[in-house]
């Protein structure tokens, strides 16, 4: 996954979702889910956008404050 380098999101700030994937490591299909429970895209002239402030919202809501099983985070070495 070189084409991704993780980021802070800055609340007042507007993403492209390509860019909001690459800053998150979100892939497609992880992206959709994130849809699907909440995560609000806002279109402008055809283009997808997320507001940080909307990330944060949803991450914040749906996020879990527990490791994943097995003890590894998917970007630790």
């Amino acid at each position: 996954m070189a084409d991704r380098t993780l980021a802070p999101i800055e609340p007042d700030s507007l993403y492209p979702v390509a860019v909001l994937k690459r800053i998150t490591g979100l892939g497609d299909a992880a992206l959709r889910q994130a849809r699907r429970a909440g995560l609000v895209v806002r279109y402008l002239h055809g283009r997808a956008y997320v507001c940080g402030h909307d990330f944060i919202r949803y991450a914040t809501e749906n996020g879990s404050t527990e490791a994943p099983s097995g003890g590894k985070l998917r970007n630790e070495s």
